[in-house]
C-alpha cells in the first residue's frame, strides 16, 4: 500500500500505516514532537489542503494514546507541561460538540457539549458552565470537578445586584433553586418565584420564596427558614415580621422563621412603624418571648419597651 505522508521527520514510525490500512486516500500529518510524545492528523481525500482533519496522539514506540478522533489539532504541548486543553469533535448528526482533555489524556469534561462558556465570579473560583441541547451543567473550571448535571434550564452562580449576596439561582421546570457562590446545590429548584425582602434590617439577609402563591422565607445561606405556608409576609424593619395564613389573623415571626405570637391579630397592630397604642400592647405582651429569642432588637423597640416598662 503506498503511504502519502505530509510532514518532514528524520524518523520513520510504524504507527503510520494503522491509520491508513485500506484507505489509499488516506494522508497522515505529524504535528508536534514533544517529549515522549507525537500529536497528528489524518485527512481523508486526496489530499491535506482544506480537509477536515481527525486528530489523535501516539508515543515514540507508536502506541496509540488518542485515537485520531478530535478535529484541528490537539495542543500537546500544553498537555505534556500539565495543563487541561480544549477538545473538538463531530457528533453523529456532524454537530460540533466541546470537551477537556486532562494531562492524563482523559476526557475529564465528556466531548458531548454544544457549548463550552468559562467565567468567574472571584480571581480565585472559575467555572465551566457547558450546555447540553437547551439544558446546562457546571464544572469547576479549574478541577473539572462536577458541580451540576446538565439538567438546568438557566445557571447563574453570581446574580449581581441582588439581594441574594451569597446566592446564585437555578431553573429546572419552570422552578427555582438555589446553590452558593462556589456552585454548590443548596435548594432544588421547586419554587414559582422568588422576591428582594426590604426592610431596615433585613434588606439583603432574606429572600422570599413563593410556591403555589404561598410565600416563605430563604436566608442567604441558602437554608428555608419558613416554608412557603404563608399567604402573606409583610415587610418588616426589625428582625420580627408579620405574617399571615389564608383565613386567620397576623402574627410575628423572628429571623429564625418561629412562630412567637399566635396568628390572631390585625395588620395595623403588628406593622412595625405604626404607633397604635393596640399594637403597643401586643408586643408589651410577648416581650418575655423576645428576649429568650437570639434576635438582635432594633434600638427604637428597646426605647419602646423601656417607656411601656415605665407607665
Amino acid at each position: 500500500m503506498k503511504l502519502h505522508l505530509i510532514a518532514v521527520t528524520n524518523i520513520k514510525y510504524n504507527w503510520k500505516d494503522r491509520y491508513t490500512q485500506g484507505n489509499p486516500n488516506a494522508f497522515v500529518k505529524i504535528d508536534q514532537e514533544v517529549g515522549n510524545y507525537i500529536s497528528f492528523k489524518v485527512f481523508e481525500g486526496q489530499s491535506a489542503s482544506g480537509g477536515v482533519a481527525s486528530a489523535g496522539i501516539v508515543d515514540k514506540n507508536g502506541k496509540e494514546i488518542i485515537f485520531p478522533k478530535y478535529i484541528n489539532t490537539i495542543d500537546l504541548e500544553s498537555l505534556v507541561e500539565g495543563k487541561a486543553v480544549e477538545v473538538i469533535r463531530f457528533n453523529e448528526n456532524k454537530e460540533l460538540i466541546y470537551g477537556i482533555l486532562s494531562p492524563e489524556f482523559k476526557e475529564i469534561v465528556p466531548c458531548k457539549f454544544n457549548h463550552l462558556y468559562y467565567f468567574s465570579t472571584t480571581k480565585e473560583k472559575e467555572f465551566l458552565k457547558v450546555q447540553l441541547g437547551e439544558k446546562y451543567g457546571l464544572y469547576d473550571a479549574k478541577t473539572f470537578k462536577l458541580l451540576l448535571e446538565p439538567i438546568y434550564s438557566f445557571i447563574r452562580v453570581y446574580a449581581r445586584g441582588l439581594a441574594i449576596k451569597r446566592l446564585g439561582e437555578i431553573h429546572k421546570d419552570g422552578k427555582i433553586g438555589f446553590v452558593d457562590h462556589d456552585g454548590n446545590l443548596l435548594i432544588e429548584p421547586k419554587y414559582d418565584k422568588i422576591e428582594d425582602f426590604y426592610g431596615n434590617d433585613l434588606h439583603g439577609k432574606l429572600i422570599i420564596v413563593i410556591k403555589d402563591n404561598l410565600r416563605g422565607i430563604v436566608n442567604t445561606e441558602g437554608i428555608e427558614i419558613v416554608p412557603p405556608i404563608y399567604s402573606q409576609i409583610e415587610e418588616s424593619g426589625s428582625d420580627l415580621i408579620p405574617v399571615k395564613k389564608e383565613d386567620s389573623g397576623w402574627g410575628l415571626i423572628n429571623t429564625s422563621g418561629k412562630l412567637i405570637t399566635p396568628l390572631k391579630f390585625s395588620r395595623d397592630e403588628l406593622i412595625v412603624g405604626r404607633p397604635k397604642d393596640r399594637r403597643f400592647r401586643v408586643w408589651q405582651e410577648y416581650e418575655d418571648t423576645f428576649d429568650k429569642e437570639p434576635v438582635k432588637q432594633p434600638s427604637f423597640l428597646n426605647k419602646l419597651k423601656n417607656k411601656l416598662k415605665s407607665i
